[in-house]
């Protein structure tokens, strides 16, 4: 039997941080059932170079040839196989050895609208949208810049390239979910059993931030624009943090019905075909649940406001306390690196010393606080 290579590529919004975290808490269990669990982001392979992709696809290099099979979750796969599935040739051409399968959750194309743009409005690394300005430039009524939203259009042309048997469609809901979770579904989906042993995560992973905090996380991102990655990630930790220990309204839906049922409608031939050709599925391909109009506008209650500056002070302790020490580092040498930059007398000097104290803590740990996505335990540590 060929050894295969299974590619869980998304869509983003689909459970995906979930499952990413499930298989690192059963990376043993699953090498017991002969797959071997990579967590590598593998995208920027697709970049164009060469360089790139020697970089990128080393985990698979190592594995290849071996007695187990590869596992990869990486949902910055499906955008770019979305919107030319000819992509994927760049795997199965350097690995024709290897058999490799598609894991494809998709979700319903509203809510993923919805999903999408809380992420986005949430994130520290792009420009805040108000959702006025979202739908002109997001809502799919030509092609996502993100995802193509004609999801048969894609599939059926990726199916054509690996092969039906090699694409496995899961519909992103919790009524659709084999075994009742996401968990369940996804070892279904790799046509493994699925054992007493592994390890449920409690937590929800992925939050996005409510209404009211978003308008926050807009100022923010002003205020933080031209600060560095690292100090961006902490500004929204700590947002994420007050969020979580005020507590979640969970009002994240914008669409009317009206809107839900003009974007179903645009795809319904399109959800049809998937339905009916891909997953050999009678009735339509997402369930069609009750539609609600927009609730009502989310802010704060009374008192709220005046909890936030105890509840920041909390926060800001405990992590002062915790901090990692490179980590604090390189916040002051990008601090100081701008007080030179504009001019500020004695920066000088303290930059250079920040920034000979950054180089030893690289040499230390062998990396930067810059060279990975920044994420602070301090900050949930503090909510308990």
């Amino acid at each position: 039997m060929a050894q295969r290579l299974f590619l869980h590529i998304g869509l983003p919004k689909t459970g995906t941080s979930a499952i990413q975290f499930f298989l690192r808490c059963n990376e043993s269990a699953l090498r017991e059932q002969s797959i071997v669990y990579v967590h590598e982001r593998i995208y920027e392979a697709w970049d164009g170079k060469k360089s790139s992709l020697n970089k990128h696809l080393k985990c698979i290099d190592l594995l290849a040839n071996g007695e187990q099979d590869i596992l990869i979750s990486d949902e910055g796969i499906s955008p770019i196989v979305s919107r030319n599935p000819n992509d994927i040739l760049l795997i199965k051409d350097r690995y024709p050895s290897l058999e490799i399968k598609i894991i494809l959750y998709l979700r319903r194309q509203d809510l993923h609208i919805e999903s999408l743009f809380n992420h986005i409005a949430s994130s520290a690394e792009e420009k805040q949208f108000t959702w006025e300005e979202y739908p002109s430039r997001f809502l799919p009524l030509e092609c996502h810049d993100r995802i193509n939203y004609d999801y048969y259009s894609w599939i059926s042309r990726l199916q054509e390239v690996l092969g039906k048997e090699n694409i496995c469609v899961r519909v992103y809901d919790k009524n659709e979910f084999y075994g009742g979770s996401i968990f369940t579904d996804f070892i279904h989906a790799l046509n493994l059993p699925f054992l007493d042993e592994y390890t449920i995560p409690e937590k929800r992973i992925g939050h996005s931030l409510d209404q009211r905090y978003r308008k926050i996380a807009a100022k923010q991102y002003e205020i933080f624009n031209d600060r560095s990655h690292v100090e961006k990630n902490i500004s929204m930790h700590v947002l994420y943090a007050l969020n979580e220990s005020m507590g979640f309204s969970n009002i994240k839906k914008f669409l009317s019905v009206k809107e839900r049922n003009d974007i179903l409608e645009y795809f319904r031939e399109s959800n049809t075909m998937v339905a009916e050709k891909i997953l050999q599925k009678k009735g339509p391909l997402f369930p069609q649940n009750k539609m609600t109009e927009t609730p009502k506008e989310d802010s704060f209650h009374s008192g709220e406001l005046e909890m936030i500056p105890i509840v920041l002070n909390k926060i800001w302790f405990n992590a002062i306390v915790n901090i990692d020490f490179s980590m604090f580092i390189y916040i002051k040498m990008n601090d100081f690196q701008k007080r030179y930059h504009s001019g500020e007398l004695g920066a000088r000097k303290k930059y250079r010393i920040y920034k000979m104290l950054n180089s030893i803590c690289k040499r230390l740990t062998g990396k930067s606080p810059a060279d990975t996505k920044i994420k602070l335990d301090v900050f949930d540590q503090s909510m308990r």
